[in-house]
């Protein structure tokens, strides 16, 4: 995952130390997260972290639909490649 968030700071400026990102991750009372283009969690906030009952660090580098019960993990793959491309 290390490589992966690299290469996301690298390519959007995002780090996520930032007062700014922070800001816009802690959103009270909402589920927030940043996500690779493979829905993999680059950040995440502390009410998604109590939403899943996860530490926010375990959270970061898990794949955002494998959280999420099958069902609804595969409507929201199926948008995902409808509008960004299925990925090999």
């Amino acid at each position: 995952m290390t490589c992966r968030k690299d290469y996301f700071s690298k390519v959007s400026g995002y780090e996520s130390g930032s007062k700014t990102a922070r800001a816009l991750l802690n959103i009270p009372g909402m589920v927030a997260a940043l996500v690779d283009t493979d829905c993999n969690i680059i950040d995440a906030n502390d009410f998604m972290a109590a939403r899943f009952d996860m530490a926010r660090e375990k959270l970061i580098g898990k794949n955002f639909l494998e959280l999420l019960p099958e069902d609804i993990a595969k409507r929201r793959k199926q948008y995902h490649d409808q509008y960004h491309g299925a990925r090999a």
